[in-house]
């Protein structure tokens, strides 16, 4: 008897949960099948997690579209990280370099920004 050991990995930048609750679903389902896994971060027992429950959901539809079964698939293994810390600005209404004030100039300096 032979065995196979293949990794598929998933990456989901968007992934909105607690840092905290991530790594504790994900410590409940670790060696479990995936598609057991999905069900218990779903229905329980226990505390579900449905963010990471959809996340398996891509893992298995991968996996298929890569031809593997599902069935066999374990999770091996988790890790979640913090988010970068990010601002997008948007400014309405749209505004010109030229409409800032020596004021604004110099609070806009202060986090970074030199117009």
């Amino acid at each position: 008897m032979s065995s196979f050991a293949a990794g598929l990995h998933i990456d989901e930048p968007q992934l909105r949960i607690a840092g905290h609750d991530a790594v504790t679903a994900l410590r409940a389902v670790v060696g479990l099948p995936v598609v057991s896994a999905r069900a218990r971060l779903r229905f329980g027992p226990g505390r579900t997690c449905e963010s990471l429950a959809r996340l398996l959901d891509r893992a298995i539809v991968q996996a298929e579209g890569a031809g593997l079964d599902p069935a066999l698939l374990v999770v091996a293994d988790g890790s979640a990280r913090a988010p970068e810390d990010r601002v997008d600005w948007q400014w309405v209404p749209p505004w010109r370099p030229a409409d800032i004030t020596d004021s604004g100039r110099e609070q806009l300096g202060a986090v970074g920004f030199n117009l």
